[in-house]
């Protein structure tokens, strides 16, 4: 494989070990990232070292912050097999990024729910779920790590090249196929980034999504009704770049359409009988029925 192939990989997947160790301990600790390259074949078998000084390993011993070990912070990156529940991050973004991309009328609504120190992610296309470790969301989820680790997935768009695993002691912790970097990289970078908030007095989130759109506004930034998760709902268009191209007629369409967002839900943390108020933050294709033909706002997501 050309190097200019595979250090970028290297070096993006060193990048995510640090802004692990940054997120997690903040200045507490710095952490060192080795590697040692066995080339055989048409494989790379690269070893892969974390290293924290002895000193910080003391601080860890006599601290009651909560500090994360260089061998936590590898269980949460899937190098290692983790200890708890649903697996790191790498298993967290082939469950959700990586899986085929359904049919253009399934329902494709995601609902997060935490409790104690575990979040669970609902697909409603599938009834089935997916829960993770709340520190394995929280950076599976954060856009900066996202870009790395599509930084790293990227050679197996190379021909010749067809998995990237991770091993521990001759175990496989989870492996990739072309078909699921590809997917990976196409996603948008933010779609299930949670969103920062200075309110106590409600929960936001943001995910990917498909809605059929009920009605539209073709003047000024107005409430357009959406059916999502088989159910109306108004919600805002915050993208007031697409509104501007589809309001002016840059935007082809013709009813009935759906579109692909980025949707945002916010929910009352002090009325828990409140109804949900829904956004859409970022409409990354327009999809035109029954032809299907596509309007496409954003290509697919740079991948650099």
């Amino acid at each position: 494989m050309d190097v200019q192939e595979l250090a970028p990989a290297l070096l993006a997947l060193a990048e995510m070990i640090q802004l692990a160790n940054k997120k997690l301990n903040g200045e507490a600790a710095s952490m060192k990232v080795l590697v040692k390259a066995d080339v055989e074949q048409k494989c790379f078998q690269i070893d892969i070292h974390l290293v924290q000084t002895i000193l910080e390993s003391a601080r860890h011993l006599f601290s009651t912050d909560d500090y994360k070990t260089a061998k936590e912070i590898a269980e949460i990156l899937d190098l290692i097999i983790p200890v708890g529940i649903g697996g790191g991050i790498w298993k967290f973004w082939k469950k959700i990024y990586g899986e085929e991309t359904p049919p253009e009328d399934t329902d494709t609504a995601l609902t997060v729910n935490q409790h104690g120190g575990q979040t669970t992610i609902a697909k409603a296309s599938e009834g089935g779920s997916i829960t993770v470790n709340n520190n394995v969301y929280i950076l599976g989820t954060d856009p900066e790590m996202v870009a790395l680790g599509k930084k790293v997935v990227k050679p197996l768009r190379r021909e010749g090249y067809n998995t990237l695993g991770f091993y521990r002691k001759n175990k496989r912790i989870v492996e990739w196929e072309k078909d699921e970097a590809r997917r990976f990289i196409q996603a948008p970078t933010d779609s299930l980034s949670p969103v920062p908030d200075d309110d106590d007095d409600v929960n936001r989130f943001r995910f990917a999504a498909t809605v059929s759109v009920k009605t539209q506004r073709n003047q000024g930034k107005a409430q357009w009704e959406i059916k999502w998760a088989n159910k109306a709902e108004m919600a805002s268009m915050d993208d007031l770049e697409w509104l501007e191209d589809f309001q002016k007629g840059r935007v082809p369409h013709r009813l009935p359409y759906w579109l692909e967002v980025t949707l945002e839900m916010v929910t009352s943390k002090i009325d828990p009988d409140a109804p949900p108020t829904f956004a859409i933050k970022k409409v990354h294709k327009l999809i035109n029925s029954p032809e299907g033909e596509q309007s496409n706002w954003l290509d697919d997501e740079d991948d650099t």
